[in-house]
C-alpha cells in the first residue's frame, strides 16, 4: 500500500514534470490520511509517513539532482530507473547516474 518501490515502477517511463506530480499527489494523499481521519492510525502504522518521507526525498533528488542526507543507500538506488529513463529523455544529464556507481 506504501511502498516506494511500487510508486517508481508506476511512474518510472514518465516525464520530469510528471513524476514530480504524481510524487507530490502521493505525499499529499499519505499525509491526509494520517491524522484527524477514520483510521489514520491504521494509516500511519500501515507506513504512510515514511512512504510519505520517501516521495520527499525523491522529489528534492529530481528537483536539485544532489543526494538527499539521510536517505538509505536501498531507497536511493530505487531512483535509477527513474534517472535512466530520464537520461534517454534528455531530461537529465547522464552524470546523474554517476551517484549510484558510490552505493
Amino acid at each position: 500500500m506504501y511502498d516506494i518501490h511500487e510508486f517508481i515502477d508506476k511512474v518510472k517511463d514518465k516525464n520530469l514534470f510528471e513524476i514530480i506530480s504524481e510524487a507530490q499527489n502521493e505525499v499529499s494523499r499519505a499525509e491526509n490520511g494520517s491524522f484527524g481521519v477514520k483510521g489514520a492510525v491504521a494509516k500511519r502504522n500501515s507506513g504512510a509517513l515514511e512512504y510519505a518521507s520517501d516521495l520527499k526525498e525523491l522529489i528534492f533528488f529530481l528537483g536539485n539532482g544532489v543526494k538527499p542526507f539521510g536517505i538509505s543507500d536501498s531507497v536511493f538506488y530505487s531512483f535509477k530507473p527513474i534517472c535512466e529513463n530520464l537520461v534517454n529523455k534528455k531530461q537529465f544529464k547522464p552524470g546523474i547516474l554517476d551517484l549510484f556507481n558510490y552505493l
